[in-house]
């Protein structure tokens, strides 16, 4: 699994702040790269971390090495 992000920036209410978008990605048993996962939040967050593992922990994934 390898997951990475690109910072954007959102409207939360008036404000506009740097967000990160993350995607986790997989290699299938055929060697195709699947998208497992997405979430936008502060990465800098321990809850946000926990969370999205949890997340992609909670789904089966088939024919994911």
């Amino acid at each position: 699994m390898l997951c990475d992000a690109t910072f954007c920036k959102v409207h939360i209410g008036a404000h506009e702040v740097s967000q990160a978008l993350v995607v986790a990605t997989g290699v299938s048993i055929e060697g195709i790269r699947e998208v497992l996962g997405t979430a936008v939040g502060d990465t800098e967050s321990y809850e946000f971390w926990r969370e999205f593992l949890a997340s992609l922990k909670a789904v089966d994934y088939p024919g994911c090495i």
